[in-house]
């Protein structure tokens, strides 16, 4: 008898981590349900939807079945299903009691009209740039896109054509919870060469902190664009073109100049004699604080209503986010302005917010999107505003330094 109680206290202190830990993520899933009810903007409200509620009862139950990283996974399904750019869940924190798959793939993804490629990577990575990427695994790039957008809330496709490739494609935790990691902790990913010659090689993952934001390609000639992307902004004359080139990166002040005193600059700039183009370029603007947007905004419309001779292009992509579609957005409203490049990634009126959550179990953080902006009538359905011009970068204009959308502009002008 001794012995079998003995046993019995045994298997009950066994279970127990297991159960505080099932407690915990469950508190978690609670806090985290909490936050979509009481803080999530969507006027739809998809927190209180079917599909939302179905899903938190089945993971609930599922949980002393899945492993942290499954668990963590599952969440990111549920904030997709919130269904907007800025609410997420990005990963625990250094301080999680928890053990996750933290390691990341040592390259840098942009997805051109022909599919994933390699456009960066680190250390002697670096030299697979240019490669584009048939399989992860078995799995085609396509594929697996399509099996982690489901992890990911989006205002539209372009929100995922920017942040799939840049931020999840890397995560080893989801290359295998979609499918494309086998046993061990490589992925073997085919690669396309530039020259045709196809390969197989097995890529390990790692502590990899890849920069963000589209750079040039290591070995090519920088073009315009891709000169100065972490300046929040800057401006160039195009003389010979009786135009100034602005490029507006970030939604914030510099430390050397505000915005509001950098516009002042500007419109000084666009009164110098034969200047008749203003070109703004917000394509690796991925937002800030659009309360800043308005000395820029008067400058522009200033610039505009001087003749009936100037005018104003604005390049825009994938990763004209947040509040720089706020910022174009109201160059729309207030403005002439001609569009080039690629649809927003933002809608016009959208759900977007950066609410920091933390998951007080787990320690994961993220957002919840607390403010709806109505940007535009109430009635705009668009999912982004559109081009007037449309261009997509190949990987072959990458590769040799070619600005597609820019050399649009210059040859309108002409």
């Amino acid at each position: 008898m001794p012995d079998l109680l003995l046993s019995a206290v045994a298997a009950l202190l066994s279970m127990a981590p297991l159960t505080d830990r099932v407690e915990g993520w469950r508190s978690d899933l609670d806090h985290l349900v909490t936050q979509a009810q009481e803080v999530h903007a969507n006027p739809l409200r998809p927190a209180f939807s079917t599909e939302f509620q179905e899903a938190v009862d089945e993971l609930r139950g599922d949980i002393p079945e899945l492993s942290d990283d499954q668990v963590l996974a599952r969440m990111l399904r549920l904030c997709a299903i919130l269904n907007d750019g800025h609410t997420a869940l990005y990963g625990p924190g250094p301080d999680s009691p928890l053990e996750f798959e933290r390691r990341v793939l040592p390259f840098k993804f942009y997805w051109f009209p022909s599919g994933l490629h390699v456009v960066d990577g680190a250390g002697d990575w670096a030299r697979f740039a240019g490669h584009r990427v048939l399989r992860f695994g078995e799995l085609s790039s396509d594929e697996v896109l399509k099996r982690m957008s489901g992890y990911r809330g989006v205002d539209n496709e372009m929100t995922w054509r920017w942040m799939g490739p840049q931020f999840y494609v890397r995560q080893l935790g989801l290359l295998r919870e979609v499918g494309a990691i086998a046993e061990g902790g490589a992925v073997e990913m085919t690669l396309l060469a530039p020259d045709g010659e196809e390969r197989t090689v097995s890529v390990p993952g790692g502590d990899h902190d890849l920069v963000r934001k589209l750079r040039p390609f290591p070995s090519g000639n920088p073009p315009l664009y891709l000169t100065k992307v972490d300046t929040n902004y800057w401006m160039q004359p195009l003389s010979d073109q009786g135009a100034v080139y602005v490029q507006f990166n970030q939604v914030r002040n510099s430390r050397r100049e505000n915005l509001h005193a950098f516009s002042n600059r500007l419109r000084k700039a666009l009164q110098e004699k034969d200047m008749t183009t203003l070109i703004v370029d917000v394509r690796h603007n991925n937002g800030g604080n659009n309360t800043l947007v308005r000395p820029l905004i008067r400058t522009m419309i200033e610039f505009e209503m001087r003749s009936d001779s100037t005018r104003i292009f604005v390049l825009m992509g994938r990763n004209t986010f947040s509040a720089a579609q706020n910022f174009i957005n109201r160059v729309e409203r207030w403005t002439d302005a001609r569009f080039v490049g690629e649809a927003s990634s933002s809608c016009p009126n959208f759900v977007g917010e950066e609410n920091e959550i933390e998951l007080p179990y787990s320690r994961v953080r993220g957002s919840i999107s607390n403010l709806y902006w109505q940007d535009s009538d109430p009635w705009d359905k668009r999912p982004w505003i559109a081009p007037d011009f449309p261009v997509e970068l190949t990987a072959e204009q990458y590769i040799r330094g070619i600005d597609p959308g820019l050399e649009l502009v210059l040859e309108q002008l002409r």
